[in-house]
């Protein structure tokens, strides 16, 4: 059988690695949540990791699962639609996603900015804020930082 899979996950992390000395098996494994050999079994090809799983490691590396199980060449999709405040395309429940792109759109400037602020953040850490483990660290971190006195 073809490890495609543990191919292109060693790869995303090796390329990750010549950039950044942290993007180690045992890092890669602690994002995710699992222990640092069965991450090392999805690189060899001798596990294969549960979908919520294979979703938090495509997250990581910034591609589509699809390109991970050797579905596709391409590692990111392109965006099938953008945003257009007041227009939504190809959604499967338009009444859902209006009803959140009004809320958005009622949004006030403040709250606009902490959002673009936490996406930014979001993007150049590499992190997923919805994750509670990343929350949980974030938040002991700030209480290092602020509590210090100079």
């Amino acid at each position: 059988m073809d490890n495609i899979f543990g191919k292109r996950l060693k790869a995303e992390r090796e390329a990750n690695k010549r950039k950044d000395a942290k993007w180690t098996q045992e890092f890669v494994a602690d994002y995710i949540g699992v222990a640092r050999p069965t991450y090392t079994a999805y690189e060899n090809g001798t596990k294969f990791p549960p979908m919520e799983t294979l979703n938090k490691i495509a997250d990581l590396f910034k591609v589509d699962t699809d390109y991970l199980l050797g579905r596709t060449p391409i590692k990111k999709r392109p965006e099938t639609s953008q945003y257009v405040p007041g227009k939504i395309e190809n959604q499967n429940s338009e009444d859902a996603t209006g009803s959140v792109v009004s809320m958005l759109d009622k949004l006030d400037e403040k709250t606009k900015k902490k959002m673009d602020f936490f996406k930014k953040l979001e993007n150049d850490l590499g992190l997923d804020l919805t994750d509670l483990e990343v929350q949980k660290k974030l938040k002991r971190a700030a209480k290092i930082i602020f509590s210090e006195e100079d």
